[in-house]
């Protein structure tokens, strides 16, 4: 992610991820460049909310899918 403040070096960041369960929204994350230059997003799910699925948008219009394995019940 670059924030735009480097010369000749545009802003570029993931702008927004959403995470689903199913038909379910879960949680949608606004992002902003001064985050960090690499960052890590960590999410809590309760137990038995098995597979997500993550949607995320970038600020050049980019769409990106993924899918996660939920959390296991011990």
């Amino acid at each position: 992610m670059d924030t735009g403040l480097v010369e000749n070096i545009p802003a570029y960041n993931i702008e927004t991820i959403r995470v689903a369960s199913g038909p379910r929204d879960l949680a949608t994350i606004m992002v902003w460049g001064s985050v960090a230059e690499d960052p890590a997003f960590s999410l809590l799910l309760p137990a038995g909310t098995g597979a997500v699925t993550l949607r995320l948008r970038d600020s050049n219009g980019r769409e990106f899918t993924g899918h996660v394995a939920g959390p296991q019940r011990p």
